[in-house]
This record gives C-alpha cells, sequence and structure tokens, in this order.
C-alpha cells in the first residue's frame, strides 16, 4: 500500500507531506484547488513523463517521494531483490526533476532507469482515471483492455513471438523467389566480387592486429637507432665506454680495499653494478637482434593493409568490416548454389511457423470470446447498479482473415454498448451521454479492480457525470474494493467522500502573493462541514450539516 507521498515544488504544491491509510482514502476540495495535484506527482514518481512546467516557484527543481509498505506484496519484493533492491518490507521511490529538463529517478535511493520504475510501479499500484472515458472511445484500445481482464499476457506474448518468427522466415522466402529471377546473373556476380577477397583472405581480428604490428614497426628504425647508441656508451668504440670506466674503476678499487677494509663493501657495490649492466647490455644484443630480424615484416604488413583498403573503398565499406563482409557474401553464394535446397527448406519452416501462429492465435481468440463473456455479464450487472438498467454491454471478438493478421492474433475486438431495450448495440463512440460513458467507463473499471491483486488502486475523479442514488452506488463499491486493497480517490461527490474511511481536504490558500495547495486529513467534525459544503456549496446550514451527519452515519 502507498503510506506516504511527499512533494516539494510541484505545480502550486510548495511543500506536501501525506500519510495514507489502508482501506478506502477520500480526496475532495473545490474546483481549481488543485485535488489532482497528488495524483500527477504520484504518476510522476512511477515514472511518467516529467515536464519542466510541473516545478513550482519555490525553487529549480520538483521533487517526489513516494512510500510503499510491501511486507504483503510478494511480486514486489520479488522483483526488488532480483534487482538488489530490497530494503526490509519498505519500497521508496523519488524523482527529482530539475528545471533545466534532466530528470533523475531512484527505487530506495538507487539511480535507476524509468523503465525499471515503470516496472516496479506495475507491481505496487494501479491508477484509474477519468481520461480512461477517452481511450474507450478507440476501438484499438478494446484488445488491450480485453487481455488485460483475461490475463492473457503470457499468451499475447507468445503469440507475438511466433508472429515475428513467421514474418521474417517469409520475408526470406519471399526475397529468395525474387531472386530466383536473376539468380545465375547474381552468382556470376558474387563470384567476380569473391575472387579478390577470397584472394585476399583477411581472417577475422587481422585487420587489427596488422594495424597494431604496423604501428609498432613503423618506429623500427629509431628504436634500433636508439638501441645502439645505448650498446655503444655501455661498451662501443667510442670515448669513455661505460663498462671500461667502472672496470678502471673496479681495479682501483680492489687495490684500496686491500689496504682498506671499510672500503670493501664499496667494491662488491662496484661488481654488482658491472654485473647488472653486463646484463643489461645483453638484453639489448637480444632486444636488437629481434628488431633486426625480419627487416621486410614491414614492408609485407603494409601491403596487405593497402590492399585491405583498396578492396574496402571498392565496395563502399571500412577496412574492419571486411572479414564479416566476405562471410556475408559467400554465405549468399553458398544459399544461391544451393537455392533449390534452401527454397524447399524455407517453405517447409515458413508454412511451420505458420501453422504455429495460427494454432497459438486460436487458443488466444478462445480465451478471449470465453472472458469476454465473463466481461459482459460482469459489466452489464455493475450497469444496474449505476442506474443503467437497460444497457448491455457486447465484446465483439470477430476473426480476421490470414492475411491481415498481426502480432496479436487474429482477431478483430470491438466493445458495443445498447443503451435501451430493443437498440442495436453500437460504437462507444456514437454514445451521445457523456454521463453514460462516465459510467461505462466505471463500470469496466470497477471489475478489473475486482480482479487485480494489486494491494493501492487509485480512481481519479472517475465518477465524472454520475450523481444522485448513483453516486451513492459508486461510493459503496468503491468502498468494498477496499476491503481487500488500499483504494485513494479523488471526488468531487459527497456521495462518494463519505463511503471514505479517511478523509483528506485540498485546499488553496494565497500565501506571498501567490498560491500555494496544502492538504489536511478531516476529523470528525472538519469532515461534516467539508461534505456539508459539497451538498450545498460555500454557504453551510444546519440542513446539509445534518444531511452530511446522516450520509456518514450511514456509510458507516
Amino acid at each position: 500500500m502507498l503510506s506516504e507521498l511527499k512533494i516539494s515544488n510541484f505545480a502550486i504544491a510548495e511543500s506536501l507531506d501525506v500519510e495514507f491509510h489502508s482501506q478506502f482514502n477520500t480526496i475532495t476540495g473545490e474546483t481549481g484547488a488543485g485535488k489532482s495535484i497528488m495524483i500527477d506527482a504520484l504518476s510522476m514518481a512511477l515514472g511518467e513523463r516529467a515536464d519542466t512546467s510541473t516545478i513550482g516557484q519555490a525553487g529549480d527543481k520538483a521533487q517526489i517521494i513516494a512510500t510503499f509498505n510491501i511486507k504483503q506484496n510478494k511480486a514486489a519484493q520479488q522483483w526488488l531483490e532480483e534487482k538488489s533492491l530490497d530494503a526490509d518490507g519498505e519500497c521508496i521511490l523519488r524523482r527529482v526533476l530539475d528545471r533545466d529538463g534532466k530528470s533523475r529517478a531512484f527505487i530506495n535511493g538507487v539511480p535507476s532507469p524509468l523503465q525499471d520504475v515503470k516496472a516496479l510501479s506495475e507491481r505496487l499500484i494501479n491508477i484509474h482515471s477519468q481520461h480512461q472515458h477517452q481511450q474507450l472511445l478507440h476501438k484499438e484500445n478494446h484488445r488491450e483492455l480485453l487481455d488485460a481482464y483475461s490475463e492473457n499476457q503470457l499468451l499475447v506474448k507468445a503469440v507475438q513471438n511466433q508472429f515475428r518468427q513467421w514474418q521474417t522466415c517469409q520475408q526470406k522466402l519471399d526475397t529468395l523467389k525474387q531472386n530466383q529471377s536473376n539468380r545465375l546473373a547474381r552468382i556470376e556476380f558474387l563470384n567476380f566480387q569473391l575472387e579478390e577477397l577470397d584472394k585476399l583472405d583477411l581472417q577475422e581480428n587481422e585487420y587489427q592486429s596488422l594495424s597494431d604490428e604496423h604501428k609498432k614497426l613503423a618506429n623500427m628504425d629509431q628504436d634500433i637507432q636508439l638501441a645502439n647508441e645505448c650498446l655503444s656508451l655501455i661498451n662501443g668504440d667510442g670515448e669513455n665506454p661505460a663498462l671500461n670506466g667502472l672496470y678502471k674503476v673496479q681495479q682501483i678499487f680492489q687495490n684500496l680495499s686491500q689496504k682498506h677494509l671499510n672500503l670493501r663493501p664499496t667494491f662488491e657495490s662496484i661488481g654488482s653494478a658491472i654485473i647488472n649492466i653486463e646484463e643489461a647490455y645483453r638484453d639489448l644484443e637480444n632486444y636488437l637482434r629481434e628488431l633486426e630480424g625480419d627487416p621486410e615484416m614491414l614492408s609485407r604488413i603494409d601491403e596487405r593493409l593497402s590492399q585491405a583498403h583498396h578492396l574496402a573503398r571498392k565496395h563502399h565499406i571500412k577496412a574492419e568490416q571486411l572479414f564479416e563482409y566476405h562471410q556475408t557474401l559467400k554465405q549468399e553464394l553458398h544459399e544461391l548454389e544451393n537455392a533449390d535446397e534452401t527454397l524447399s527448406t524455407l517453405e517447409q519452416e515458413t508454412e511451420t511457423l505458420k501453422i504455429q501462429f495460427q494454432q497459438t492465435a486460436q487458443q488466444l481468440s478462445e480465451q478471449r470470446k470465453k472472458s469476454a463473456t465473463k466481461l459482459d455479464k460482469a459489466v452489464s450487472k455493475q450497469f444496474k447498479a449505476l442506474g443503467m438498467d437497460n444497457a448491455k454491454i457486447e465484446t465483439r471478438v470477430n476473426p480476421l482473415v490470414l492475411e491481415k493478421a498481426n502480432q496479436f492474433g487474429t482477431d478483430e475486438i470491438e466493445i458495443l454498448i445498447a443503451t435501451n431495450p430493443g437498440q442495436k448495440p453500437q460504437s462507444l463512440s456514437k454514445i451521445a451521454s457523456g454521463g453514460e460513458l462516465s459510467r461505462v467507463s466505471l463500470a469496466i473499471q470497477v471489475n478489473f479492480a475486482q480482479k487485480s491483486s494489486l494491494p493501492c488502486m487509485i480512481f481519479d475523479e472517475v465518477d465524472v457525470g454520475i450523481g444522485g442514488a448513483t453516486a451513492e452506488v459508486v461510493g459503496k463499491l468503491l468502498r468494498e474494493l477496499s476491503t481487500n486493497s488500499q483504494v485513494i480517490c479523488v471526488t468531487h461527490l459527497a456521495q462518494v467522500a463519505a463511503q471514505g474511511h479517511h478523509h483528506y481536504k485540498i485546499e488553496k490558500r494565497n500565501e506571498n502573493k501567490h498560491n500555494v495547495t496544502k492538504v489536511s486529513e478531516l476529523k470528525e467534525k472538519d469532515r461534516v462541514s467539508e461534505i456539508a459544503r459539497m451538498i450545498g456549496g460555500v454557504e453551510l446550514t444546519a440542513k446539509t450539516q445534518s444531511h452530511a451527519q446522516e450520509m456518514l452515519k450511514m456509510a458507516r
């Protein structure tokens, strides 16, 4: 469940810190007070797109921290453990947005990519908003809605994978068939191209090795000169070579150390120095022999690199890509030379993949049809509770011809509705009444929520266009949902607010010549006043307060 939400400098909310409870939490306030600010801020913490226009006037950054109690949430615990982000039964999501557009997200204090935040959020919370009313108007969203209700995710993923494999194989087959007409010409052309590449026969990673060796050998003359100069200085024919001088010093100290015993350690040090320099001299001689061992090597490497660059330019690629390009042409030639066998294999493989896709798509289609029937019954039943006694929903799963199949299967899905007796079901986009559309959306969302295993559900003004007795039913439905999950509802209806176990009020105040949003949890007396305001407006009367008290009493 969502246990705490902290908001800093987001829109007109300079500083909000709200602690939420389990069961049913309602949020109310006057129009324009910023009731949905908390939901917008929470959505940003959950990984939604950030917009610098939401940063308030109190600084150059906005920050949102959402804390979740996940002691009973096994799915979230497992996800965090797999990412090494677990934090002893608690999950903290933090999002920071700077004025320059830079956005950072954190999970339990660890910087995290937004895709990880979104993946985790799906295991924590579900937000139902009034914007989903509009999503229902678009038929392309109905398939996703039905699959979510059916919990078909694994089957949908299987269909997607099989469709992609089938289409990839089909494209290879089509290309091969198209190439059959100019097969001989292509074989001749490939043989011509491969002649020079085969002759060069550049091996994998050879170009890089040749380049490295070339750089090393390019400085060989200078290295030989320096090595010879060192040898000459140590024991050459020039003036005062180092070893000759040390030999003379050794002879002198040999006589002195015999007369002066305290010079013996110095004599021994000179002997050690001579041994070390003689070893260094031999090492330099060996190094020089290696450098001079193959004077033609640089020329040979130069020639091979030159050929590689020539062929690379000819084929309009980089020299580093020659090996891979060579293998690709050889593979294509092999396939063309064995085209009949390859064609037969591809045809069999394509047919097998098509049949596998059709079989899995059929399973998905049957599952959708079963779920569509269940969804229709559940939503139609909900319609009666929402005051639409004669309304019926019909979710159609129509088959597509194979040529129009897609990664989601072989179905075209559309939700239709009839609002009056004897009326033919029609598209949701043709519903004239906004209130009816709101109730259709709400009925569907409540049914989704009843199936949800998520510990927290948020309803953001989903009761738009509803009133009277229907509003009371909505409140009761949401209160019933809170038996198994935490429910947070932003509402403008007194009937819904009265059903809450906990009640928060959003207010807009003028502080330091600009508007700020404040939130407070209402106690019993203040709650009566707020519900009375929602019933009768700004002016509270004994009648509206009495009505409010009665509503709270009935809810309890």
